[in-house]
């Protein structure tokens, strides 16, 4: 019966390792490889110029769908961002 309770705790230790490493943030630079392939996904599929430079500027994209989920702060950091990108080349 040994075995038995040696393979439990062999996939008990897998499954916590599974985990860990789902957790992880990539391995590149903090993202920016993957942040720049979103950039360019957007522009490939019409995205407003605006969104993007707000996506760019603050990390995030803020939608109907999960504004929701986000502070104050953050709202109002994207809020200033669009802002920004229309006293710059005007409003979309």
């Amino acid at each position: 019966m040994p075995r038995k309770r040696d393979s439990r705790k062999q996939k008990e230790k897998a499954k916590a390792e599974r985990r860990t490493r789902r957790s992880r943030p990539p391995a590149d630079d903090n993202g920016a490889a993957l942040q720049a392939a979103m950039v360019e996904d957007m522009k490939a599929v019409g995205i407003a110029p605006d969104i993007i430079y707000a996506f760019e500027k603050t990390g995030r994209l803020v939608t109907a769908m999960n504004q929701h989920l986000l502070s104050e702060e953050d709202l109002q950091e994207w809020d200033d961002a669009i802002d920004e990108w229309e006293e710059m080349y005007g409003a979309g």
